[in-house]
């Protein structure tokens, strides 16, 4: 649906929408590459009808998939704060480490292995940083999550 049918283009409720509609869809998106995968049920890719599902988003709330492993449907979605976003939040079984993920790249040499560090908070950039062994992430996710009380 157009802006100017819903007004609502300025709104938090339609900015969460939007970059849904971004990070899923858009290959140019900085964080495409993390949600490429996740479907956006067709209903929802019309604003009108997200919003009929998910009403107007409260304060300090963002969209937050209740099942990583799922897409983007009333379901699977809901307003939640970056703490509960947080206690959500799964990760991969190859790393056993909350907000460490182990990611492998091919190359033509060979496999490239890295960790990710990434914990996201309410209104903020995410915390994301990259290392070469799973020990400096769990060391910097200790110092980072000290810094911002969790």
């Amino acid at each position: 649906m157009d802006n100017f049918k819903h007004g609502m283009s300025k709104t938090p409720t339609y900015n969460s929408w939007r970059s849904m509609i971004q990070r899923c869809l858009n290959k140019n998106h900085k964080n495409y590459t993390y949600y490429r995968n996740k479907k956006i049920c067709k209903k929802w890719l019309v604003f009108s009808n997200f919003f009929k599902d998910m009403g107007e988003r409260p304060a300090n709330t963002t969209l937050d998939r209740i099942d990583d492993a799922k897409g983007y449907n009333k379901k699977n979605c809901r307003w939640a704060s970056a703490r509960d976003q947080n206690k959500n939040r799964k990760c991969f079984s190859s790393s056993g480490q909350k907000h460490i993920y182990k990611i492998n790249v091919k190359t033509p040499s060979g496999v490239y292995t890295y960790f990710q560090l990434e914990i996201k908070r309410l209104n903020k950039k995410p915390i994301r940083r990259s290392f070469k062994s799973k020990d400096l992430a769990i060391l910097f996710r200790q110092q980072a999550l000290k810094e911002i009380g969790e």
